[in-house]
């Protein structure tokens, strides 16, 4: 904005710029005043009432310490976030393998007792069938046992397969 001209300054107004004067006065008398910015018939705006100098180098340098300071602070603050997020991301992480292997183990019990459960049904239906076994293996030892003492009798005949024993 190019502020030329000079005048008297306007009632509260202790010092400004040399030109500004003119400039101050006529803010005062066509401007209203809505809540700290002056208002002007036209859609201008002037915001003032700031405790540091909002034009200039000063302000500028003012400005960027400032936005550095927010900056910083709120880099802290997404560190201590960003390492808390890790923090819980471990913890979540130890929980999800203490979850994963229950669940394994879960499943391995499971699978134990259905297979020994299925064993005992296969025992109960082992030892009848080994009972005949062992009443077959004897069987067949006595037969064969017979079959010894038959041919080492002189006079007997050898008996045709299949005939009982006594049927001589």
């Amino acid at each position: 904005m190019l502020v030329s001209g000079d005048g008297p300054l306007p009632a509260g107004v202790i010092a400004a710029p040399p030109g500004a004067g003119a400039l101050l006065s006529w803010l005062t008398a066509e401007g209203r005043d809505v809540g700290g910015a002056a208002r002007l018939a036209g859609s201008v705006t002037i915001v003032g009432g700031f405790a540091e100098p909002s034009t200039g180098r000063a302000a500028r340098e003012a400005a960027a310490l400032a936005a550095l300071e927010e900056a910083t602070a709120e880099a802290e603050t997404a560190e201590q976030s960003a390492t808390q997020a890790q923090e819980t991301l471990a913890a979540l992480a130890s929980e999800l393998e203490a979850a994963r292997a229950e669940e394994r183990r879960a499943e391995l019990v499971e699978q134990r007792d259905r297979l020994r459960s299925e064993a005992a049904l296969v025992t109960a239906q082992l030892h009848p069938l080994d009972e005949a076994v062992e009443r077959a293996d004897g069987a067949h030892r006595d037969a064969k046992a017979r079959q010894r003492n038959l041919k080492g009798t002189p006079g007997r005949s050898r008996l045709p397969p299949g005939s009982p024993p006594n049927a001589a």
